[in-house]
């Protein structure tokens, strides 16, 4: 704790990340608790979101209390701790760091939350948690400091597409979220199975969702869903190997909502989960898209911020 400079949240819905960093920005310690903004351990009006703080990292908090603490994702939304504005794209990422939102907690000690990012006009869309992925990104990668699309992937998948070290735009897919409600909760489910099976069929059946993906004779998206029905029906996919059909069909409808924005000769960074990134990439690649994994990009973007908002050297 003697050498510890800032205690970074990535406060989520459904669970809460604590790193505490050292005057480097090394992470020394980092934990996670299931205190997300939906599951205090108390009301938000009781004193919730302290009460969650002391559980994951109080000791922290009691060792150093000149410890700066920055926190980034849903905190800062309406349902969070204390509603961080939106900040305009295109954001230069150190103007971004100069708008933090404050909120006091026990003896006037503050927790300064991150903005998420808006755009705006006739198709709006917005972000939050993923704009300190971002940073992190810019900083992890030099060529994202010129020209780079990261693609954030998961329940709500993010393009966001860099300029100069500006973010310049963003564009959300709700591809996870019409994964799970598809394959859990439609009549689609009553063929995807769970069963083991060969990992060269699911690959085939993932391939060739992919392939269907925007091609003008499969009807388009909805039509192209039902084809997970009446391919296993017909038995030309077997049960196992549906959900990685749908899987393929959906990331490329995704990617292929993508092409002309986001051009094939800029660097391609992904971050996410491990499994879900790597899913990601092998479809970029038979799409035509070569592209590097980023690590560790949410951290890396907690104490840039920071840096950039003077609130560690």
């Amino acid at each position: 704790m003697r050498n510890a400079a800032l205690l970074g949240l990535d406060w989520g819905t459904s669970s809460l990340r604590a790193y505490l960093f050292d005057q480097d920005g090394k992470v020394l310690d980092e934990r996670r608790s299931e205190c997300g903004i939906m599951a205090l351990p108390a009301p938000r009006e009781q004193d919730g979101f302290p009460l969650a703080l002391e559980q994951i990292c109080g000791d922290w908090l009691k060792t150093n209390t000149s410890l700066p603490v920055l926190a980034c994702g849903m905190v800062g939304s309406q349902q969070g701790w204390k509603e961080a504005a939106y900040f305009d794209c295109p954001a230069d990422p150190k103007v971004l760091a100069q708008s933090l939102t404050e909120v006091l907690f026990g003896a006037g000690r503050k927790v300064h939350i991150v903005p998420g990012l808006i755009m705006r006009g006739d198709y709006p869309d917005v972000m939050r948690g993923e704009e300190t992925q971002i940073v992190g990104a810019m900083g992890l990668a030099s060529a994202a400091s010129d020209h780079a699309t990261i693609v954030l992937p998961g329940t709500h998948s993010k393009w966001a597409r860099l300029d100069k070290g500006i973010i310049s735009e963003f564009t959300t897919f709700m591809t996870g979220e019409v994964f799970a409600a598809l394959s859990q909760n439609t009549i689609l489910s009553r063929l995807i199975t769970s069963a083991e099976g060969a990992q060269s069929v699911r690959d085939q059946a993932f391939q060739r969702g992919l392939e269907i993906a925007g091609k003008p004779e499969s009807g388009g998206l909805l039509s192209a869903i039902f084809r997970t029905r009446t391919l296993g029906l017909t038995e030309q996919v077997p049960g196992f190997a549906l959900a990685d059909f749908l899987s393929g069909l959906l990331i490329g409808y995704e990617i292929h909502g993508v092409q002309e924005k986001f051009q094939k000769d800029a660097a391609l960074y992904l971050i996410g989960d491990e499994k879900l990134v790597a899913r990601y990439v092998k479809a970029l690649a038979i799409k035509g898209f070569q592209s590097t994994v980023l690590k560790d990009a949410t951290q890396f973007g907690l104490w840039r911020i920071a840096c950039a908002a003077g609130l560690v050297p």
